[in-house]
């Protein structure tokens, strides 16, 4: 379904709540023969917003027609900001726990890296490719004869740092 088709992509697209009270009267409710078969009757959509930006689109529905109240319609966009909020913070929460996972594996290289340097002589690139080759064929035992991937996502550094 596009942005602005049907009652929630109208919701996202206006940024705006929508309240139905009788879903088979409604030309934007797209789900009428489901609506017919479960008895629904009541529909209810509100965005979430985070930052100006639509991230989703919370709905009630209901068997019996409702008229919202202020006080509903009121509650419900808390509910609804509340949880906007939480989803972005968890997606930055994610986020932040791969940027530290990455940066931990990038210290690990060069950890590992510089070691390699150090107690065999090496350059900086030489022993990259060490790592890259050891820890390609540590992952993948019968992928020897492919050739290795060069973003270094996971690594497993401890068996380099038997000198």
């Amino acid at each position: 379904m596009k942005l602005g088709e049907g009652v929630v992509g109208y919701v996202a697209h206006t940024k705006t709540p929508l309240a139905i009270v009788d879903v088979l009267k409604e030309p934007r409710y797209k789900e009428k023969e489901l609506a017919k078969k479960e008895g629904l009757r009541f529909h209810v959509s509100v965005p979430l917003i985070v930052k100006d930006k639509v991230i989703g689109v919370i709905q009630l529905l209901h068997l019996l027609s409702h008229e919202f109240t202020e006080t509903e319609q009121a509650v419900l966009k808390t509910v609804a900001n509340q949880a906007a909020i939480c989803i972005e913070n968890t997606e930055l929460m994610v986020k932040t726990r791969v940027i530290q996972e990455e940066l931990e594996s990038r210290k690990l290289v060069e950890r590992a890296k510089g070691i390699l340097m150090k107690h065999h002589g090496l350059t900086e690139d030489e022993a990259f490719k060490r790592i890259r080759r050891a820890t390609w064929t540590a992952e993948r035992p019968c992928a020897r004869s492919r050739k290795p991937s060069s973003s270094p996502k996971r690594w497993s550094v401890s068996r380099f740092l038997k000198i």
